[in-house]
């Protein structure tokens, strides 16, 4: 059996190089650039799983994971986010916003389809999640924190493009 995989990144280069090497290894795939573009392609079409970088923009992939499992339509579709650097902080936030499992962005293509295919080959597998996550005030302030910092990041970022006119 075919399994259709939806792939979502910010960034061509990856969606276009994941999209390769999931089409190789026999499954299909449909593509989005945002995460709100995401949800509306769950909304229509029957995905088995959901791969997600943090390099959208409209929406993060952890407030997009949280907003699958909120949903009652789409709350058993397996999420994988693969984020940053794949620290404890990262992976635990994954977790916490409902995430099947985390893999780190920098992992090769081969490496994420390689943990895909594991996770369907599992006999009596559980796809998704069986109850939505509740937020907790703790991972709330990790998450706000996150969101902080990729701010500050971005306005230094914007600073400096700005200084160098």
């Amino acid at each position: 059996m075919s399994h259709t995989l939806l792939l979502v990144s910010g960034r061509e280069k990856i969606i276009n190089d994941l999209s390769n090497v999931c089409g190789q290894a026999g499954y299909k795939t449909v593509t989005a650039y945002h995460g709100n573009d995401a949800l509306q392609i769950l909304g229509m079409r029957n995905i088995d799983a959901v791969i997600c970088d943090s390099t959208i923009t409209d929406i993060d992939s952890y407030h997009l994971c949280y907003k699958i499992r909120k949903s009652e339509k789409l709350k058993n579709i397996p999420v994988i986010l693969c984020n940053g650097a794949g620290n404890a902080t990262e992976a635990q936030m994954a977790n916490d916003m409902g995430a099947d499992f985390f893999i780190n962005e920098k992992a090769c293509p081969e490496t994420i389809v390689a943990r895909i295919t594991d996770f369907f080959s599992k006999p009596g597998k559980q796809t998704g999640r069986l109850n939505p996550p509740e937020m907790s005030t703790e991972s709330m302030l990790k998450y706000n924190e996150q969101l902080i910092a990729r701010l500050e990041a971005r306005n230094i970022e914007l600073h400096k493009a700005k200084n160098d006119l």
